[in-house]
């Protein structure tokens, strides 16, 4: 998963699944992130850059 943004600086990512629960927690510093762990489905992507936070949906095949 890319994770891109103007400042491209450190991001804490955290993803979690449909019932809400955090399947995933890392911090990206190169915009990469490995999700090869998560099993198919849906799930929500929280990325928190310089204090501002934006949620994306994330659908995984």
């Amino acid at each position: 998963l890319n994770i891109v943004s103007a400042t491209n600086q450190t991001k804490d990512v955290v993803v979690y699944d449909v019932l809400g629960q955090k399947v995933l927690q890392s911090q990206v510093t190169n915009s990469r992130l490995n999700i090869g762990a998560l099993s198919s489905g849906i799930y929500l992507v929280q990325v928190t850059e310089n204090g501002a936070t934006s949620t994306k949906k994330l659908v995984v095949r």
